[in-house]
């Protein structure tokens, strides 16, 4: 993550569900849990929607947006949007990666991410 030039590591879990609506268009909404890897980092709790389309040589390309909880001693849950690609790499495996902009709120600053994970299906 990284905000007025600076920048930190972030980890985290996330768990979530898509469903077709026609075609390759689908729809989804997962959660996650991060933690920031500096002094005073909270745990914070997202939830998101996304909606894209599935494309068989590239995988899934989508828009996301949601709410994260503070992630930080005097923050402020903020709102995020952004977009991703999820690409198979296995059967049932499948690499990501994700840019989502959070946006200023009263005490906290905007910032910018960029997610690398790997997740499985079934």
């Amino acid at each position: 993550m990284w905000s007025h030039g600076h920048a930190k590591g972030v980890i985290g879990v996330s768990g979530g569900v898509d469903t077709t609506v026609v075609g390759p268009v689908f729809v989804g909404a997962e959660a996650d849990l991060d933690k920031g890897l500096t002094r005073g980092a909270r745990v914070s709790l997202g939830l998101a929607g996304r909606a894209g389309f599935e494309l068989p040589a590239i995988g899934k390309i989508y828009a996301v947006g949601g709410y994260a909880t503070r992630s930080y001693r005097g923050g402020d849950s903020v709102w995020n949007a952004g977009g991703g690609i999820q690409h198979p790499i296995l059967p049932g495996v499948y690499g990501k990666a994700e840019y989502r902009h959070y946006y200023a709120s009263q005490r906290s600053a905007a910032a910018n991410g960029v997610l690398i994970g790997i997740g499985t299906h079934f």
